[in-house]
């Protein structure tokens, strides 16, 4: 008989990037952009991953261990599952994908909204044409290029593992998880991305009966102080 199988999805700790992009701007550039995979965390987000690797080691005990991590190739990443990691007694298997990467906005990747707005007029009509969701930055992504990756590693890795897991990622990327899981819609992944939903170092829980049964978020509450764990 399959056991009961847990996924977590976890934002990285808090960026320098993150502080510059919260700022009220009406710069043509940002000063520091999460676009840069070498942007690390910064104290708080040290704290963040921290406190996330607790709630997590709480989760999977070494009786009910957590297998497997996956990674996007960003620095604030790494950063973020090495803290996780630490947070362990036991080892856990690190798998780095590009397909969990932050979106790319191509050669716009420091702009602001009103960077391109001035710099580049015949693309923002474009932007403003198609919108938000279909509009792809030269050499860049949309938001649907974003989902085909994500679907695929969900499909053709997350759900095929046996075991606990987890993935450590970028908002974008976490909402595009909850769309597939969730079946959040594509305007509400957009609407959440922009109203910075996802705290840094969130973490969100799902569980699934078996390999061939749909995932069911849960209340990490109810796992550490509860009596789901004892299954």
């Amino acid at each position: 008989m399959d056991e009961p199988q847990y996924l977590a999805l976890i934002r990285h700790g808090k960026t320098s990037a993150n502080v510059e992009i919260e700022k009220a701007t009406s710069a043509l550039y940002y000063a520091i952009t999460g676009s840069d995979k070498s942007v690390g965390l910064t104290s708080q987000g040290e704290l963040d991953c921290l406190r996330a690797g607790r709630i997590l080691a709480k989760v999977f005990p070494p009786t009910f261990q957590l297998k497997r991590i996956w990674q996007s190739e960003f620095l604030r990443v790494w950063q973020s599952t090495d803290t996780i990691c630490g947070c362990f007694p036991y080892p856990i298997e690190r798998l780095i994908d590009k397909r969990f990467n932050k979106r790319s906005y191509g050669v716009f990747w420091n702009l602001t909204y009103e960077g391109v707005r001035v710099l580049h007029p015949g693309e923002d009509e474009i932007f403003r044409r198609l919108g938000v969701l279909k509009y792809r930055p030269p050499g860049g992504e949309n938001y649907f290029d974003l989902f085909e990756r994500v679907d695929e590693v969900a499909e053709t890795e997350i759900n095929n593992f046996e075991g606990n897991q987890a993935v450590v990622g970028h908002s974008a990327v976490i909402l595009a998880m909850r769309r597939r899981l969730e079946g959040l819609s594509d305007l509400e992944v957009v609407r959440q991305y922009e109203m910075l939903s996802i705290p840094n170092g969130y973490v969100i829980l799902y569980r699934r009966e078996s390999r061939t049964s749909p995932w069911k978020r849960m209340y990490i509450a109810d796992l550490i102080f509860g009596d789901e764990l004892r299954v």
